[in-house]
């Protein structure tokens, strides 16, 4: 952040600030002391977390509601290694929305590593390709680690695709 600011003559309406770099204010993101998780805006800032070639822990320390944000799903380009730990920790993402999104859309992209003890309430994806799930998009086989999904339940929401999907 600049802490410079000119203002001209006249009235200001509207003062727009940017924080770039915005990290969880908790954890280093390793197995010993993971990002923690506490809001909306800690799990906006996975994605930015996320490093190819290493695999970052995450742990949810509440409930979270993502009402009004529309996720942005990370591991979504090649090479896919950005290998994650996320430890929900018994806790629930509510009003999970994933509408924006492009090929694999989900929670996460492509999923290389674990998701684990978290319940997601209501999610929506809306897809426009057929690889899109709540939790990932694809799993395993194009990451550095396999995919592994325990203890997570999904409670109502829905998935809807406008590609043209084969079998």
């Amino acid at each position: 952040f600049d802490n410079k600011v000119t203002f001209s003559a006249g009235r200001v309406s509207v003062i727009e600030l940017k924080a770039t770099g915005w990290k969880p204010l908790l954890g280093s993101g390793t197995q010993a002391d993971p990002y923690l998780l506490y809001n909306a805006n800690d799990m906006v800032s996975m994605n930015g977390l996320l490093v190819s070639g290493k695999q970052t822990f995450f742990k949810m320390m509440a409930d979270v509601d993502m009402t009004g944000i529309d996720w942005s799903p990370d591991n979504q380009a090649s090479p896919y290694r950005k290998d994650i730990d996320f430890d929900g920790d018994g806790h629930a993402i509510s009003n999970f929305s994933c509408t924006k999104s492009g090929i694999y859309s989900g929670f996460i992209g492509v999923l290389s590593g674990r998701i684990a003890n978290v319940t997601f309430e209501n999610p929506v994806v809306e897809a426009k390709s057929k690889h899109s799930g709540i939790i990932c998009g694809y799993a395993g086989s194009t990451g550095t680690l396999p995919a592994v999904v325990e203890n997570v339940t999904i409670k109502g929401g829905k998935i809807t695709q406008s590609a043209n999907c084969h079998t």
